[in-house]
């Protein structure tokens, strides 16, 4: 984020940066040892985190337009 968000938001795209990249190594590890039901689980689960940390990171980049309290 540029110079000028709120700290708030510098900290929440900090952290959906670092969510993002858990995202990206747990869906390149080898499931080979899982259930299919836990595959399943798995894979739902990262989908969920992912959701999470793109509507975070949306949040961060829109908050310069909240209005200053």
């Amino acid at each position: 984020l540029a110079p000028g968000y709120p700290a708030r938001a510098h900290r929440v795209a900090a952290l959906a940066g670092r969510l993002a990249v858990v995202v990206d190594l747990a869906r390149g590890t080898e499931s080979a040892a899982l259930s299919a039901a836990q595959v399943q689980s798995r894979t739902a689960a990262l989908r969920d985190l992912d959701k999470a940390v793109r509507r975070a990171q949306v949040a961060a980049c829109n908050s310069v337009l909240d209005p200053v309290r």
